[in-house]
């Protein structure tokens, strides 16, 4: 594949982003994954949590998991994750299933907000395998918020600034303290999981359609040009319905909508949790946690920007809460600065923007929103809330794999995907080098297969769907 940047010359300069290729091989092995769960959510989800990683080595990736409870301490967790990476140098990405601790670095406010500043949540600490992080420096206790008060040795980073390029996508799925829901933090986990499961096999379709809503029009700013860039790419340009700001409160449009993207940005909502305590709950005229608790998210990927919500370890967060309603699988804080999306119309993961975008810090993509309070790339408050593997498009999986001897060798035959596909590929899980092993030369038009492996019970196998998908930018 290869990427390309568009630049409009003019009165008026644009700027845009695409991957593009044609007939691009499919992906057979997308690298490692560190699952880390919560071991609560563990015991009450067994088979949710089984389908997840089920899903993931159908999509070629090799899962270490750990089943960890919620007080492990920051650095017992990053120990973990540097103990794979080490063992495996094809770790790509972490996956937060349930309140894991939670990193705090820095003393910063990217919304600019002076009552804000101090330590945010920051889960990119999880995906920098060699940065030095120090507790040492910061003395911060003027945000109004006790959970941003950063002090020398309290467990809190003193970086503001990422001290080197993140190695692994980060991506967190948290629906703890969200008292405004109903549902219990364990069925709303159980319900994002059956609906990522159902995303992944093609149980649940949207239109290929984005909405966007820029409620700031904010010109010397412009916070809604990731939306801008990264929506038409992934979508294309005509399918792109940008709602205008007296059309508000955009939730009516998202909360009726089926839809592959939605971008919003607005100023930021407060609201009064328990203990009187404040909460940080989306957008005014734009999108509210109120909103998507009463109502059902109709697109599958989010991203937003107004003030407070981009520091999500709170009660009620809007940029959590999006991840129990409706379709609504991932949710980006993006404004301050951008993040770009483009890889995904090519069928890219989630996580590969993650990285690209908290890693922008030379400006390899440009323009950039630094906001109006000082310099924000390469800042340790970007996170991606949602599994960091989720793509654009899948194609049905095939079902009832039946694997046994042909004489010394063995046979494969399988009931064919829902969908109008090419072939199919097998592979094997070798368990040895943690990988998968291409067993079908070609693709396979059948549904069945007699290859020249031994037959030996107990072997694992996986068979792929494969078809052409042209997309807005290119074919894979």
């Amino acid at each position: 594949a290869y990427e390309y940047k568009v630049h409009r010359t003019g009165t008026n300069a644009g700027y845009g982003y695409v991957r593009s290729g044609i007939a691009v091989a499919p992906v057979e092995d997308r690298g490692s994954l560190v699952l880390l769960v919560d071991s609560a959510l563990a015991a009450d989800l067994g088979g949710q949590v089984q389908d997840l990683v089920n899903d993931l080595t159908a999509d070629g990736w090799w899962v270490h998991r750990h089943d960890v409870p919620g007080s492990l301490a920051v650095p017992d967790v990053k120990a973990l994750v540097t103990a794979d990476a080490q063992q495996d140098p094809d770790v790509e990405a972490i996956y937060l299933l349930g309140h894991i601790a939670v990193p705090y670095s820095g003393n910063l406010n990217p919304d600019g907000h002076a009552e804000h500043r101090g330590a945010w949540a920051c889960d990119a600490f999880y995906g920098d395998l060699d940065g030095l992080w120090t507790d040492v420096s910061v003395n911060s206790t003027s945000a109004a918020f006790p959970r941003n008060h950063n002090l020398p040795q309290d467990g809190k980073f003193d970086q503001s600034d990422l001290p080197s390029p993140v190695e692994l996508a980060v991506g967190r799925v948290d629906l703890s303290d969200l008292p405004s829901y109903s549902q219990s933090e364990t069925q709303l986990v159980a319900s994002y999981l059956d609906r990522a499961h159902a995303w992944k096999t093609g149980a649940l379709t949207v239109p290929a359609e984005a909405l966007l809503f820029d409620d700031l029009q904010w010109t010397a700013y412009p916070l809604s040009q990731s939306g801008h860039m990264g929506l038409a790419a992934c979508v294309g340009p005509d399918h792109l319905t940008e709602v205008p700001p007296n059309n508000g409160p955009f939730s009516d449009h998202v909360l009726s909508t089926p839809a592959l993207w939605s971008y919003q940005c607005g100023a930021g909502l407060q609201g009064t949790g328990s203990n009187n305590q404040v909460t940080f709950v989306g957008t005014t005229n734009g999108i509210r946690t109120q909103d998507v608790v009463q109502g059902d998210v109709g697109t599958v990927f989010n991203m937003a920007f107004g003030s407070y919500f981009g520091d999500w370890d709170n009660e009620d967060n809007f940029l959590r809460a999006m991840l129990g309603s409706g379709n609504s699988l991932v949710h980006l804080w993006s404004g301050i600065p951008n993040w770009y999306v483009y890889p995904m119309a090519m069928g890219g993961p989630v996580g590969s923007c993650m990285r690209i975008s908290v890693n922008n810090t030379q400006q390899d993509h440009a323009p950039q929103n630094a906001g109006w309070q000082g310099q924000n790339m390469g800042r340790v408050h970007m996170a991606l809330m949602g599994d960091p593997t989720l793509r654009q498009s899948y194609v049905g999986p095939p079902t009832d794999l039946v694997v046994g001897p042909s004489g010394w060798t063995t046979q494969f035959s399988w009931s064919p995907s829902s969908d109008d596909v090419d072939g199919y590929l097998v592979h094997r899980i070798d368990t040895v080098s943690g990988g998968f092993v291409r067993v079908t030369p070609q693709v396979v038009t059948d549904t069945f297969f007699v290859s020249t492996e031994l037959y030996a019970p107990g072997t694992r196998y996986l068979v792929r769907a494969i078809k052409l998908v042209t997309s807005n930018t290119g074919s894979y």
